[in-house]
């Protein structure tokens, strides 16, 4: 092995485990990476306009209390605005699903090859 090799190796098995362990954390899009955490417009600037997309709002409790009948009650809730954008890059590439909450990459799930 040559000293490239050795060099190489310890970097693919870290990019292996940084997209494999507990589902892809991140993508690349024209060679620029995109990471959960990342915000939509800083997506958007990179990847542009998804292929496909999808917005609502959840109403989600924020603090909970036990009611005298056992069930659960809020004490307040929070109006979450959710995007879902996919990305198609072609049949030679997995289609790229990401999920928002409140304009902030929460996730990154990987599809079928695109089409």
């Amino acid at each position: 092995m040559t000293k490239k090799h050795i060099l190489l190796a310890p970097v693919c098995v870290l990019i292996f485990l940084f997209c494999c362990a507990g589902g892809i954390a991140a993508f690349q899009c024209d060679n620029k990476f995109i990471s959960e955490g990342s915000f939509r417009d800083e997506v958007l600037g990179r990847c542009g306009p998804p292929s496909m997309s999808d917005t609502w709002q959840e109403e989600r409790p924020v603090g909970v209390y036990i009611r005298d009948n056992g069930q659960l009650g809020a004490l307040r809730s929070v109006l979450v605005t959710i995007d879902r954008w996919t990305y198609n890059f072609g049949p030679y590439q997995f289609m790229q699903t990401l999920t928002f909450e409140n304009a902030k990459l929460i996730k990154i799930e990987q599809g079928k090859y695109g089409y």
